[in-house]
């Protein structure tokens, strides 16, 4: 049977040839479409300004890893709601479509601030011509993903962050320029975001008895981080004796 790390490659690799559909657009040259832009003028701004993700491109690659995910984690698998899980990563960056994403890596140096609070209204707001129960269910699930709610530790929510931040990671490894001169940079994101909520979902698996789910866990997670290493970025190895299941 592959290790974890070999079947984790075999998905990124997936991921890495079905992404370029972030920069594919839909309906081109019909002529009741004209206000659309042509696909030559997209391709010649993602080629010449780089390949930025598009919101829903992340929300749609995260619903694919999760997929996957799931198949090579049947420990983990069996305990969630993967119908939820699917529908908190569709929602869960609703608030990012009019002002986009503020990435970690700009974060980190400071040079803006979370944004949550505004992502918050802009989600508030797109979500409000839904049923009222909808809307406040969608609300209550970014308030979780986000952790300014006291339910945050449900399991959905946590493995929905898990797969949030694996896939943001393997899209900068795809994608991103001179990996190894920003070592610093990705070792701060890789300890604050993925190792930090990879340490969460284990941590809760530990305590709920699920040993068996938390160590499936841990060795995609260790997979992942060998494939960071391996992409030239130096993490420091106590990032993962720190996390050890």
């Amino acid at each position: 049977m592959a290790s974890k790390l070999q079947m984790l490659k075999q998905i990124y690799s997936f991921l890495a040839g079905v992404y370029p559909g972030n920069w594919q657009t839909r309906w081109g040259k019909t002529p009741y479409m004209s206000s659309f832009a042509d696909q030559e003028d997209i391709n010649n701004f993602v080629f010449s300004k780089g390949k930025f993700e598009s919101v829903p491109g992340h929300v749609w690659a995260c619903i694919g890893l999760w997929m996957q995910l799931r198949r090579i984690c049947p420990n983990l698998n069996k305990l969630v709601d993967s119908e939820e899980i699917y529908e908190r990563l569709w929602a869960h960056d609703i608030g990012e479509t009019e002002m986009g994403d503020i990435s970690l890596a700009v974060k980190i140096h400071g040079r803006l601030d979370e944004g949550k609070m505004d992502e918050r209204k802009d989600f508030i707001k797109l979500t409000s011509s839904l049923p009222s129960r909808e809307a406040k269910l969608l609300l209550g699930w970014f308030d979780e993903f986000e952790g300014v709610s006291e339910k945050e530790n449900l399991l959905e929510t946590l493995v929905a962050r898990w797969v949030d931040n694996l896939q943001g990671d393997h899209f900068a490894l795809v994608f991103g320029n001179d990996l190894s001169r920003h070592s610093e940079t990705i070792e701060k994101i890789v300890k604050k975001r993925s190792a930090a909520r990879s340490r969460a979902l284990v941590d809760y698996l530990g305590k709920s008895g699920k040993k068996r789910a938390a160590n499936e866990v841990w060795e995609i997670t260790k997979a992942h981080i060998q494939i960071i290493q391996e992409a030239g970025i130096k993490i420091n190895p106590a990032i993962i004796k720190a996390n050890e299941a």
